[in-house]
């Protein structure tokens, strides 16, 4: 198992239904590639086909979901994967690169002929 702190950094892999169930709260608030923070870390028994195990969750930075009785929701661990030094710990907005795509690629946007890089003969391959 991993070690989790509170404070550290964590990536959404898993926003979708598991064991083909949906959660209201992880449809509301969690979304795979988005950055979360560790605010807190729960363990708590989990009951499933009459089979018992600990499992870990965790609350969330600036996320605050209740359940009817005032008891705030925790987020199954399994649902993340810890940010590694190499990830980008915001997300980026490509879509205005993937809009100047989409207009190069309909030829809204042209190049003059200086600016396009010339094939040129490689030897000995």
């Amino acid at each position: 198992m991993r070690d989790w702190y509170v404070g550290q950094k964590i990536v959404c892999v898993n926003a979708g239904p598991i064991a083909s169930l949906r959660n209201r709260f992880v449809d509301q608030h969690l979304r795979e590639g988005k950055v979360y923070k560790i605010r807190q870390i729960l363990v708590f028994k989990y009951t499933y086909n009459n089979k018992s195990e600990e499992r870990v969750a965790f609350r969330l930075d600036g996320i605050v979901p209740h359940l009817i009785n005032g008891i705030e929701y925790a987020f199954f661990h399994g649902r993340f994967r810890p940010l590694e030094p190499s990830d980008d710990d915001e997300e980026i907005n490509i879509s205005v690169f993937l809009d100047d795509l989409r207009k190069v690629n309909s030829g809204l946007i042209q190049f003059p002929a200086g600016e396009t890089a010339e094939r040129e003969l490689v030897e000995g391959v």
